[in-house]
């Protein structure tokens, strides 16, 4: 199916769309994107796009703001066509091009002196741990079932051989579980393109509604907010979660790199040798994620077996644990699954081993159950995201920071420091803000899969920045300024033709519910899934071609496993020390900047 138009009539109604956009700027009419309801509350999400064309001196290049709103809507509102009339068609002809603007779109904002934010009642007791709240027991139980599901034959002979041991990866495997779920999928329109960059504080401060933000535009934004504008009273500001992950992927890569990380992904082949320093410094999101999940599970088969021989100077029985496993192995669904996570025979396996974790071991040891656990602690940030579970989210947050402290994540321990401050105080400041991400408002159901959402700061990159940079996007159409100026005008509108083409491209090629739950059966025995079993075993057959057992070494010296130098003492206490210290800066900054004005917010 195809629609073929004269390029000349294509330039024309482009011509028009700009005239139209450029006439409702000058009016200073706010015109919502068509198929947003102005009457159900909306998640507004604002990023740079930055298209550094080839100047000759690298000067004035193009650096402008993308915006996109989201709704969760029961019915899509019908989507509204232009209407243009014979004046319209006259006026702008057939023009090619457009005048660009004389001055700045955006007005001059005149900022004070920077401050920190407004302090709160002095009983807001945000550091106190709390009991860890259901739904984190719940995710780490889910992680924990998932990992003994995987466990190989050859690694524990417990639990069987053949084909009952194909487990679907992570993904799936939850996606079976809230497969029951109903899905409602978020609307996304797109804003007009502001032509100034997000980081200049003028752009920031015209826009009417803001919310989701990476961390440097949300620094800026948070300096307007704080200066208490009556007007803006009512906006809250939040840090987008792709981008805090993709902060704690790079912090991974930063403590465990140079500690054999490195040689295990590039040894193994499970990253190819110039996709490495992507993956450890977090720029290759989904890549990573793969890539520290496989060496996480493998890690675990060969703690795993060190805790089989612990219990057996305990009273618990691994072979029940086996039947309940096979129970979930033979008949994988969400009851299956659900039945086993309250068996109080699977949380006391599931009790021993976190106990079996917490004895203390030799140093070496130590730095990798830490790995096992940052890991899984990254899953439960994604996991919150794709259930939608604020709660989790604000938890896993509170347990990131006192990394970014240990790890001179200077900016994002400072800011994301206020986002879990002002976050956790919502419920007394902006009731209604905490009910919208009580319901999920925080993130986006782009399709109708269960345990799909996104963050709202992914959406817009896998939404209208993604459409900008692609083929028939902006990059290297033209130098000329007109010609780009108008490409602005026209890019928002060029995104939601885009979004509509592609679904009604898919719009015949949609699942029922049966076929939806084969293709997710069918993945436990799909070439992705046997890839995935086939890396974890590389990784422990590369282990054991080393020769050691990181968790049985009873040495007090911390030794690099691939180079076998052993680390100096200073280096070990301060890789054991890491979070401790972490989490002590992190008290400090929260008792001298936020909770008092004993230390200037913004101070080195």
């Amino acid at each position: 199916m195809g629609l073929v138009m004269e390029f000349q009539q294509v330039s024309s109604w482009k011509s028009i769309l700009h005239w139209l956009d450029m006439k409702l700027d000058r009016s200073g009419e706010v015109v919502l994107p068509s198929n947003i309801d102005k009457n159900v509350s909306a998640v507004f999400c604002f990023d740079n796009f930055d298209l550094c064309e080839e100047t000759r001196t690298g000067a004035n290049t193009t650096h402008c703001t993308n915006g996109i709103v989201i709704q969760r809507l029961l019915a899509a509102p019908s989507q509204s066509v232009f209407q243009v009339g014979d004046y319209e068609r006259q006026t702008c002809g057939h023009k090619r091009s457009v005048t660009a603007p004389v001055a700045s779109e955006t007005q001059p904002y005149f900022a004070s002196s920077p401050f920190g934010p407004p302090r709160l009642t002095a009983d807001m007791t945000l550091l106190q741990h709390a009991e860890i709240a259901d739904c984190v027991k719940t995710a780490s139980a889910l992680d924990f079932m998932w990992l003994a599901l995987r466990l190989p034959s050859d690694v524990s002979p417990l639990f069987g051989t053949g084909e009952c041991l194909r487990v679907p990866s992570w993904t799936p495997f939850n996606s079976i579980y809230h497969r029951e779920h109903p899905c409602q999928q978020s609307v996304i329109g797109f804003c007009p393109v502001i032509n100034a960059p997000p980081t200049d504080i003028a752009t920031v401060h015209n826009q009417d509604v803001v919310v989701v933000f990476d961390q440097a535009v949300y620094a800026k934004a948070q300096e307007i907010l704080w200066k208490r504008v009556p007007t803006l009273s009512n906006v809250v500001a939040r840090m987008g979660g792709f981008h805090t992950s993709m902060t704690f992927l790079a912090i991974l890569g930063k403590r465990f790199g140079d500690a054999g990380l490195r040689d295990i992904l590039f040894e193994t082949g499970i990253v190819s040798s110039g996709s490495v320093d992507g993956v450890l410094n977090g720029k290759h999101c989904n890549r990573a994620i793969r890539a520290h999940k496989t060496v996480a599970e493998a890690l675990f088969c060969v703690h795993w077996l060190q805790f089989e021989e612990h219990i057996k100077n305990t009273q618990l029985d691994l072979l029940v644990f086996k039947e309940l496993m096979n129970e979930v192995r033979t008949q994988l669904s969400p009851t299956s699954i659900a039945s086993v996570l309250s068996n109080d025979k699977f949380k006391a396996i599931k009790s021993c081993y976190r106990q079996f974790c917490s004895i203390s071991v030799s140093p070496t040891a130590s730095l990798w159950m830490s790995y096992i656990d940052m890991v899984f602690l990254l899953l439960r940030f994604v996991r919150a995201t794709r259930e939608a579970q604020w709660d989790l989210h604000l938890q896993c947050i509170h347990e990131i920071l006192p990394w970014t402290y240990a790890y001179d994540c200077v900016n994002y321990a400072r800011y994301l420091s206020v986002y879990y401050y002002e976050m956790s105080c919502l419920p007394v400041t902006h009731p209604d803000a905490y009910n919208r991400m009580q319901r999920g408002e925080f993130a986006v159901q782009r399709s109708d899969r269960s345990f799909s959402q996104v963050a709202v700061d992914h959406a817009i990159e896998q939404s209208i920045n993604r459409d900008m940079k692609t083929s028939g996007g902006v990059i290297g159409i033209s130098q000329q300024t007109g010609a780009v100026h108008r490409w602005i005008l026209n890019a928002h509108h060029r995104s939601a033709f885009t979004r509509q083409c592609r679904q009604l491209a898919a719009c015949s090629s949609k699942e029922t519910d049966d076929a939806r739950d084969a293709n997710l059966a069918s993945q436990q025995l799909s070439a992705e899934s046997r890839k995935d079993e086939n890396d974890v075993k590389t990784v422990n057959a590369f282990l054991d071609c080393l020769g050691v057992n990181l968790f049985a070494d009873n040495s007090d010296d911390f030794v690099g496993f691939c180079s076998g130098v052993t680390a100096p003492c200073e280096v070990k206490d301060d890789l054991l020390l890491t979070c401790s210290k972490g989490e002590a800066k992190m008290t400090q900054f929260f008792q001298q900047r936020l909770l008092s004005d004993d230390v200037d917010f913004l101070a080195s």
